[in-house]
């Protein structure tokens, strides 16, 4: 059987100014969210981030959410799977696109992506197909779409949000 990952081991794979980016979009895009994710990640961040002088976190100047949230993001498998749910969610207009492209460079899809991953600590698996990193899917994915909307940071975390496999 393969070995499941948590949610945070991703964390090896998104760079501290990326992080912060995800977390600044999800923040700032809150309104946008489906009703379902955003109960659950505002009850997470009440419930986790603590941000002195503030009892409830949300209302936290933002600067001051999005560095006490991640602090969390990189520690807690539960938070950081609801954090990038909800920024999965803000690209919902790139995954068709983005599943084709990936399916034609042979990538499959676990069972728990499929499943919207429904256990933070059995997150994801190892296993992007042979010779496959960031850069060279960025590259081949670009230079089939020329005006593809995403940056390789996106592209590479969506990748791994659409498939439930780290590189």
């Amino acid at each position: 059987m393969d070995e499941f990952r948590p949610a945070i081991a991703l964390n090896v794979f998104i760079e501290p100014y990326f992080r912060k980016e995800i977390l600044q979009k999800i923040f700032e895009n809150l309104g946008e969210l489906p009703a379902d994710l955003r109960r659950e990640l505002v009850a997470e961040v009440k419930d986790q981030v603590r941000i002195s002088g503030f009892r409830n976190s949300m209302v936290a100047p933002r600067a001051l959410l999005i560095r006490d949230a991640e602090l969390v993001f990189e520690k807690d498998s539960k938070f950081s799977l609801i954090c990038l749910k909800c920024w999965q969610s803000l690209y919902s207009q790139s995954h068709g696109a983005l599943k084709q492209n990936l399916a034609d460079l042979g990538f499959s899809i676990s069972e728990e992506a499929t499943k919207a991953y429904p256990d933070p600590l059995n997150t994801f698996l190892e296993g992007w197909p042979e010779g496959m990193d960031f850069e060279t899917l960025f590259e081949k994915i670009t230079a089939k779409e020329k005006d593809f909307p995403l940056s390789k940071d996106e592209t590479a975390l969506l990748s791994i949000l659409l498939t439930g496999y780290l590189p």
